[in-house]
């Protein structure tokens, strides 16, 4: 028998006990939803088993790389500590001396060893590290030019003061930009751009007062500090860590979603997840209405 206007009998080839067709009842929203299902898994499901196969072969095409953070952080800390000796005045008033010491380990410690640290998170594709280790290397190398150009002219030369104090007001705005990222990222590099940032501002400051030069020393030592002990912690979790938890904690943000991605590491994409692209969204099938066939010859007797 048919039912009512919106209900139809839709056959299905499954024989009853007594030889006759078995028949369902349902809506044409419901067959329309079951179709539209259907049509999703044919189309659909070969698109997931390719975004499966490309998932299992990255891991071969993109192998794990190490952690050049640890490397850059080091460079970065060294430097930054042989530079505050001099406003310090740690090593007495023979500030020229200091000079000529910071000037190597500012080309290829500082710098050098930086901008390979930087270049190195390329390949991990890690935006933040390549751009602070870019930034910091291409910072020190640009102070020991200066000192390389005073030495090959053989005479003192002349630098503005209030050049000097726009450069290094130009780097605290810049520090401050990547401060701004560190919340996504944990509390130690969180903690070490801060003291950065306020680092080169009393430094900006102290380029007129002696007085803030010394204590923007201080404060580039503790900023040292916190670079070596962020290096020795990502040494330590990527070389002696076993399982997901971090042997040193490096206090992660809640809202952190690179937790297992390294102190330094913010991916510029979230490895591990199918893009949208790769599965295309559902396509609505065309609304028909379904064929309405009279079953009561076929009824089963």
């Amino acid at each position: 028998m048919m039912g009512s206007a919106d209900e139809y009998l839709v056959p299905v080839a499954v024989a009853d006990n007594g030889g006759g067709i078995v028949h369902r009842r349902q809506t044409s929203e419901t067959f329309k939803n079951n179709k539209q299902q259907q049509y999703d898994d044919v189309q659909f499901g070969s698109a997931r088993i390719v975004a499966d196969e490309i998932r299992q072969f990255s891991q071969h095409a993109h192998s794990p790389v190490p952690n050049p953070a640890p490397l850059g952080l080091i460079a970065f800390g060294l430097t930054t500590a042989l530079l505050q000796v001099k406003h310090t005045r740690l090593a007495g008033d023979d500030l020229g001396g200091v000079d000529n010491l910071v000037l190597g380990f500012a080309l290829c410690f500082g710098g050098l060893i930086q901008l390979i640290a930087g270049i190195s998170e390329i390949r991990r594709n890690n935006i933040f590290g390549y751009t602070a280790f870019c930034v910091y290397g291409g910072f020190w190398m640009s102070i020991g030019t200066v000192r390389i150009v005073e030495l090959l002219a053989n005479v003192e030369v002349h630098i503005n003061p209030k050049a000097t104090q726009a450069m290094l007001s130009i780097m605290a705005v810049i520090t401050a930009m990547l401060w701004t990222l560190t919340f996504k990222i944990n509390k130690t590099i969180c903690s070490l751009f801060f003291l950065l940032l306020v680092t080169f501002i009393l430094l900006a400051i102290g380029v007129f007062n002696e007085a803030v030069d010394k204590a923007a020393g201080w404060f580039g030592i503790l900023t040292s500090a916190n670079a070596f002990w962020l290096a020795f912690a990502e040494l330590v979790n990527d070389v002696m860590r076993e399982g997901p938890d971090e042997i040193i904690p490096l206090g992660h943000w809640k809202k952190n979603q690179h937790k297992q991605s390294g102190g330094l590491h913010v991916p510029g994409r979230i490895h591990g997840k199918i893009p949208s692209t790769v599965i295309p969204h559902p396509i609505k099938v065309k609304e028909e209405e379904p064929m309405i066939e009279d079953l009561e010859e076929g009824t089963a007797s």
